[in-house]
C-alpha cells in the first residue's frame, strides 16, 4: 500500500464565538483604559481586576490570550496548580512570585496582561494545610498588586530595591490582571432543577452576578471589579454556531462531512459539556475519516 499523501487543511478557526462575544467586549474595553490612561496621575485608583468565571471548555484561556494579542500586550499566565511558594521546600525551582516580578522586569517598557488560572484553588475551605494558606495568601499579595519584601533569586541574594520598585510600578500602573474560576460547586447548585408542587419541575434560576456575590467569599468579591465576565456552559444553539462559521473555513471537499458529522455529535457535545472542545474533536474526527477513506481506495481502487 502506498503512503497517503498529507491531507492540504488551510482553515484558521474563528477568534471570538459567539458566546465569547459580550465577554470579549467587555475585556477588550478595559484593556484599552488599562493601557491609555496614565493611572499614576489619577486621584483614585482604577479598578480594573476581572473575574471570569465559566465551566471547563467555554474557552476563558483563549479569550485573554487573544486579548493580549490584540493590544499587543506581553501575556503571562500563572496557574494555581503550579504555583511554588515562598520558602517551599523545592529548592530546584523558581518560586512564582519571583518568576512573576522577573517577567515584569524583561518587559519594563511594555503593557502586560497577567491571568490568573484556577482562582478556585486559592478559597477552597477543603484545604487549610500549610501549602494552600501561604498560597493564598500569596495570591491575594497579587490580586492587592504588593510585590512581597526580601524576594531572593536563583542564588538565593535578595533582589535589589531597585529591581522591585521597577516591577511594582509595572504592576500597578502597567498591567491588567485578569483571572478565571470555573467555582464548579457554584454552577452545580445553580444548574440543579428543583422539584415543585406534583412533581413538576421547576426551571432553575441562572448564575448571576448578585448570586455569585452572595455565594463568593468578600476576599474574593473585595477583590475585583463588581461586574464579572460570565461565560456559562454552551446551548444547542452555540454549538451550532460554531459549527456552522467553523465550516465556512473548511476546505469545499471535506465541508459537508464536517457538517454531518457535526449534527449528529452536538447532542452527545451538550451532553459531555465539551464547550469549544467539540469542535477540536470534530475536525479530528473527519481528518480520521478523511485519512481512511483514502488508505482503502488505495487497496481498492473501486472504493470511492
Amino acid at each position: 500500500m502506498s503512503q497517503a499523501a498529507p491531507i492540504d487543511f488551510p482553515v484558521s478557526t474563528p477568534s471570538i464565538w459567539r458566546h465569547q462575544t459580550h465577554v470579549y467586549e467587555k475585556l477588550h474595553a478595559l484593556a484599552r483604559l488599562c493601557f491609555g490612561v496614565q493611572r499614576s496621575t489619577l486621584p483614585v485608583k482604577l479598578r480594573t481586576n476581572s473575574l471570569l468565571i465559566g465551566p471547563t471548555g467555554v474557552g476563558k484561556t483563549h479569550l485573554v490570550g487573544k486579548i493580549a494579542a490584540e493590544h499587543d500586550a506581553e501575556y503571562l499566565a500563572v496557574t494555581l496548580s503550579n504555583w511554588i511558594i515562598l520558602g517551599g521546600r523545592d529548592r530546584s525551582s523558581q518560586t512564582t512570585w519571583v518568576a512573576i516580578l522577573e517577567f515584569l522586569r524583561r518587559h519594563h517598557n511594555r503593557p502586560v496582561i497577567l491571568f490568573i488560572d484556577e482562582l478556585e484553588k486559592a478559597i477552597s475551605h477543603r484545604h487549610q494545610d500549610t501549602w494552600s494558606c501561604h498560597l493564598r495568601a500569596e495570591v491575594f499579595q497579587l490580586l492587592d498588586r504588593k510585590i512581597p519584601r526580601d524576594l531572593k533569586d536563583a542564588d538565593g541574594n535578595v533582589i535589589g530595591p531597585s529591581v522591585v520598585a521597577a516591577a511594582q510600578d509595572r504592576l500597578e500602573n502597567h498591567t491588567f490582571i485578569v483571572a478565571s474560576a470555573t467555582f464548579q460547586d457554584i454552577w452545580e447548585r445553580s444548574s440543579k432543577s428543583p422539584i415543585g408542587f406534583q412533581g413538576e419541575i421547576a426551571e432553575s434560576p441562572a448564575l448571576t452576578p448578585d448570586l455569585l456575590a452572595r455565594e463568593l467569599p468578600r476576599e474574593i468579591v473585595n477583590r475585583f471589579r463588581h461586574e464579572y465576565l460570565i461565560l456559562p456552559e454552551l446551548k444547542h444553539a452555540d454549538y451550532v454556531a460554531m459549527l456552522e462559521l467553523t465550516s465556512n473555513r473548511v476546505p469545499p471537499y471535506l465541508r459537508q462531512k464536517f457538517l454531518q458529522l457535526g449534527y449528529e455529535k452536538i447532542p452527545a457535545a451538550i451532553s459531555m459539556r465539551q464547550g469549544c472542545r467539540f469542535i477540536e474533536d470534530l475536525m479530528t474526527d473527519v481528518l480520521l475519516t478523511e485519512r481512511a477513506s483514502i488508505q482503502l481506495s488505495d487497496l481498492d481502487p473501486g472504493i470511492n
